[in-house]
């Protein structure tokens, strides 16, 4: 596969009006990456955190942060059933604040923890995947980062327009996006048969490589 490739600091991802998955290994960059487009373009997101720590020194013109996920105990510390209720009232209100044009898109952090392949989701979270393009008369984005590619909610994942990938490794994930474009799989995790090193990745690593992969488009390695 002929690939293009870019450095980092010319990357700019359209997350206004798209459905845009983030996925990699812990400490790969997704969620810096992530912050970084959002100032660079001047949008703001609602954003679903586990981690308020991420986001705490983050302007509020860019990022809004439900109060829920600045309580003492954790999130990942309440049921998964009360979670789902506090998620729903979560995309409620960002639905309410795009129509009245207080915010562009909002961010779910570790979608494959709050909603799993197989997970049941609340009636809003169907509604935002498959209308946000007309919430506010203007189109959601809709944003959500992952560790594990195989385990995020399929009703997103199949509606996803544009992936921003970060280093993984495994033959699933090999499989599963060679399944997309032939080779991409190969450009992650690298193949040694054909000579391809797999995407730059170390823990809290600045020069870690990311891809950007559009439906019906050649993916563009950014080093």
């Amino acid at each position: 596969m002929e690939v293009e490739r870019r450095p980092k600091r010319s990357a700019l991802i359209p997350l206004k009006s798209k459905k845009t998955l983030f996925t990699g290994g812990d400490g790969s960059g997704k969620t810096y990456t992530f912050k970084d487009q959002v100032k660079k373009q001047h949008l703001r997101f609602l954003c679903w955190v586990y981690d308020y720590s991420d986001f705490e020194n983050e302007p509020s013109k860019n990022f809004l942060i439900l109060n829920h996920t600045k309580m003492s105990n954790p999130l990942k510390e309440i049921s998964k059933e009360q979670q789902l209720k506090e998620f729903d009232h979560f995309i409620r209100v960002g639905i309410g604040l795009a129509e009245k044009g207080d915010i562009d898109g909002i961010f779910i952090d570790e979608f494959d923890y709050l909603l799993d392949g197989n997970e049941k989701y609340p009636e809003s979270f169907l509604y935002l995947i498959t209308q946000n393009r007309h919430a506010g008369g203007k189109g959601l984005g809709v944003v959500g980062a992952s560790k594990r590619a195989n385990s995020t909610n399929t009703k997103f994942a199949e509606s996803v327009q544009q992936h921003v990938i970060f280093g993984m490794s495994g033959e699933n994930i090999n499989k599963k996006y060679n399944g997309y474009i032939r080779g991409l799989g190969d450009l992650i995790t690298g193949n040694l048969r054909k000579g391809i090193t797999p995407l730059k990745y170390k823990q809290n690593d600045a020069s870690n490589e990311f891809i950007v992969f559009e439906i019906g488009h050649m993916p563009i390695v950014y080093e």
